[in-house]
C-alpha cells in the first residue's frame, strides 16, 4: 500500500509524492527564490512581442524529513526561455549562478528537476551541476521532449533535467514516451 503527500507550492506546481505505507513523512519547509528578476519585474512592451525571457524565474522547493528525520530538500525549477532557443546568454549564466549558491547553501540530500530550458551542452548546465550527478546523462536519455507536441526534437532534444546529490540513492529514473504534453515526464525512485 502506498500514499501521496502533495504540498502547496507557490504559483501552478504541485509535488506529488508516492511513499510506501510503512514511511512517515513531514514537510519541514517550502518555499521559493527568485533566480531571475524578482517578483513583479518584468517589461511589458516585451511581454507583447511575445519574448518571455523578461519574466522573472524562481526555484520552488520543499524540504521533507522521514521518520528518523533525514532531510531531503527538493526544487522544482522552470528556466528562463529565450527566442533565439536553449544556448547561453548572459541571463542564463547569471541564473545558474544563483541555482549553484542556492544548492550550495543547502546541507543535506538535494533533488533539482525541472524545466531548464537549457541545452545539454551549455555551460549554464555544466554550472548548475557541479558535483551533482544529472540522471539524464547518467541513464542515457535520448530526449526530455515529445514528438507528438515539439516539432524541434532533432534540434534540441533536451529541455528538462533531474539532478541528485551523490547522497541520494536512486533506485531507477525513466523518461516515458507518454504524448500529454510538449515535455515527457520524468519519474524518479529514490530512498
Amino acid at each position: 500500500m502506498s500514499g501521496l503527500i502533495g504540498g502547496p507550492l507557490p504559483r501552478t506546481c504541485r509535488l506529488v509524492m508516492r511513499y510506501s505505507s510503512k514511511k512517515t513523512l513531514r514537510v519541514v519547509e517550502d518555499g521559493h527564490v527568485f533566480v531571475h528578476r524578482v517578483k513583479n519585474d518584468y517589461i511589458l512592451s516585451e511581454l507583447v512581442e511575445k519574448n518571455w525571457y523578461t519574466l522573472p524565474r524562481l526555484v520552488q522547493y520543499v524540504r521533507i524529513a522521514d521518520e528518523n528525520g533525514v532531510e531531503t530538500t527538493i526544487y522544482n525549477f522552470h528556466g528562463l526561455w529565450h527566442k533565439e532557443g536553449k544556448g547561453d546568454i548572459p541571463a542564463r549564466i547569471e541564473q545558474a549562478k544563483k541555482i549553484r549558491e542556492l544548492l550550495d547553501a543547502t546541507k543535506g540530500r538535494k533533488i533539482l528537476c525541472g524545466d531548464f530550458n537549457l541545452d545539454i551542452r551549455n555551460e549554464s548546465l555544466t554550472t548548475i551541476e557541479g558535483s551533482m550527478r544529472n540522471l539524464i546523462k547518467e541513464f542515457g536519455i535520448q530526449t526530455t521532449r515529445s514528438k507528438t507536441h515539439y516539432s524541434k526534437i532533432d534540434r534540441m532534444p533536451y529541455a528538462d533535467y533531474t539532478l541528485v546529490s551523490s547522497d541520494i540513492e536512486v533506485q531507477n529514473f525513466s523518461v516515458p514516451n507518454l504524448s500529454i504534453s510538449d515535455h515527457l515526464p520524468m519519474i524518479l525512485e529514490f530512498v
